[in-house]
């Protein structure tokens, strides 16, 4: 009974010794937590670009002229006029400044002397005015941007009877072409950082 009792004594001496173990170790690890929970948003900018009141396409631009109805069939060019056409660019809706820049491709039979001018800019070629066709529409500028971009297909070019002849001779041999050139209009939001 002795043995009993002592045996008693021990379990129950190692089950003390276990859940003192138990109840320290544990404590020795909790920690305090709290959950709070949230929600976040964001509203993301509005894009919004358009070249001649068009989004994807525009409708195809014509040299236009202040010509003599009696002296040059209509809608043709010749030596001595001129003109211009307009690129409208449009940001009317976006929530972001934007960046813009116009390139010319495929420009196919040019009349040799035909001039394009923007922004006090005079260049041969369309593409030559590239550099003067790109810019930035800023959040608090007005939200259109009208670019008109002149030409001029001067009569008798030069400074001698010489040069004249041979431009004469030149703008004869442009008779009866017809100009055509891609307009690519691009707009890119400007970085916000």
């Amino acid at each position: 009974m002795k043995q009993k009792l002592k045996k008693g004594i021990m379990t129950g001496a190692i089950l003390l010794s276990v859940a003192s173990i138990g109840v320290l170790g544990g404590s020795t690890y909790s920690k305090y937590f709290t959950r709070i929970d949230g929600e976040g948003t964001a509203t993301v900018a509005r894009w919004s670009f358009k070249a001649n009141n068009e989004t994807k396409t525009i409708p195809n631009i014509k040299l236009t002229n202040a010509y003599n109805q009696s002296k040059l069939l209509q809608n043709t060019i010749a030596p001595g006029t001129s003109g211009s056409f307009n690129i409208v660019l449009d940001t009317t809706g976006s929530d972001v400044a934007i960046d813009y820049a116009v390139t010319f491709e495929n420009c196919n039979e040019k009349p040799t002397n035909l001039k394009f001018s923007y922004g006090g800019t005079t260049s041969d070629t369309l593409e030559g005015l590239e550099d003067v066709l790109k810019g930035r529409i800023a959040l608090n500028d007005d939200r259109t941007k009208t670019l008109t971009i002149n030409w001029d297909w001067q009569y008798e070019t030069g400074n001698d009877e010489s040069t004249k002849a041979t431009n004469d001779e030149i703008d004869t041999k442009d008779a009866g072409k017809t100009f055509t050139f891609d307009v690519i209009i691009t707009g890119t939001q400007v970085n916000p950082v």
